[in-house]
Parts: structure tokens; C-alpha cells; sequence
């Protein structure tokens, strides 16, 4: 139990450190809101499991999800701002696919991503 709780404590420590370039790194400062730089460490150190492959997995379907669930919600947040309303409405079926990911639809979508990260991603983006 204690080399487990130590392993654990270190590689999120470890998490955090890499994740925390986003916050320190000057370029990427100054392109991203001070609200949002702060989830990056805090999600590194919620995610990181004593197993290298379950940590990578996790890592990996969060990174699909998220550029799964942003592609198409920046394309309909570039429409132009008295269409903007219709276009939120037109992407009530996206989450629908999303939600085809989760594991208890059992299909390979769950192997790709996270369905609530795709849910999540996608409409923040059409929020803000």
C-alpha cells in the first residue's frame, strides 16, 4: 500500500510539473485566459492512476475527445452572430454521436473517447 500511495503521489507530482508549462511557458501565457491555464495541472493530478497504460489511455481518449468534441463547435461558432442561436440548435445531434462513446452503448466509439470530455468540450466552446 505504501509504494503505491508513494508511486502515486510522485507521478502526480510529476503530471502536474509537465502540465504546468501551459501556466509558465511565456508564449503559451499569453495566448490562453488565466481561468483556463489552471485546469491543465488540476486535470493531470485527478487523472494520473498508478498504472502506466491506464494513465496513457485515459490521456489519450481525453486528447480525442476534446479535439472531437471542439472541431465541429468551432466551426459552428465561426457563423456568423445572427445565425449563431440556429447553429446551436443545429448541433443538438453531434452529442448524440458523443454519447454513442460511452461504455454502456458497447460499441468501439469507447475505445476512441470520453463521452462526457466530447459533451463537455463541445458545448463550452459554442458557450464562450
Amino acid at each position: 500500500m505504501g509504494d503505491t500511495t508513494g508511486f502515486l503521489a510522485i507521478t502526480a507530482a510529476v503530471a502536474a510539473l509537465l502540465s504546468s508549462v501551459l501556466i509558465f511557458h511565456p508564449d503559451l501565457r499569453s495566448a490562453l485566459a488565466p481561468e483556463i491555464s489552471i485546469v491543465a495541472p488540476v486535470w493531470a493530478m485527478i487523472t494520473v492512476n498508478p498504472s502506466l497504460s491506464t494513465t496513457v489511455n485515459f490521456a489519450r481518449k481525453s486528447i480525442v475527445s476534446a479535439v472531437v468534441g471542439a472541431i465541429p463547435a468551432c466551426l459552428l461558432a465561426s457563423v456568423p452572430s445572427p445565425f449563431r442561436f440556429t447553429m446551436v440548435v443545429l448541433s443538438f445531434p453531434l452529442p448524440f454521436l458523443y454519447a454513442a462513446s460511452d461504455p454502456a452503448c458497447s460499441n468501439p466509439l469507447q475505445q476512441l473517447m470520453i463521452a462526457p470530455g466530447a459533451i463537455l468540450v463541445h458545448y463550452a466552446t459554442l458557450g464562450f
